[in-house]
């Protein structure tokens, strides 16, 4: 096994590398950016084992769910992230984490339970 450190924009940059790999939309590649980047500043990758094709592919097949204007819990969702910004809404909604947001803060990356 080698270890490896990369700068936290380089990982970023790969993550994203591989997001536009399934040709996402312009929001759905700022929710992802979003995403990952909250996730890299907060450290959960420090010390992992880290594949990020794998990773990457099962949030966006699997794991993740865009919530828009109309969707299921949209309305749940705007109020709770109005009050709490990005936190866990299993309680509340029937998914499991709210995980980002675009810049206009009307558009949701979430993952289910």
């Amino acid at each position: 096994m080698i270890k490896v450190m990369i700068d936290e924009d380089t990982l970023l940059e790969m993550f994203m590398d591989r997001v536009r790999f399934w040709n996402p939309s312009d929001i759905e590649s700022e929710l992802y950016a979003n995403m990952y980047k909250n996730e890299i500043e907060s450290g959960i990758f420090e010390n992992v084992e880290l594949d990020i094709y794998s990773l990457v592919d099962n949030d966006y097949i699997n794991y993740c769910t865009i919530i828009s204007e109309g969707d299921k819990d949209y309305d749940k969702i705007k109020e709770i992230y109005d009050k709490e910004g990005c936190c866990d809404i299993s309680c509340e909604t029937s998914y499991g984490y709210l995980e980002a947001t675009n810049e206009d803060c009307d558009v949701f990356l979430v993952r289910h339970k």
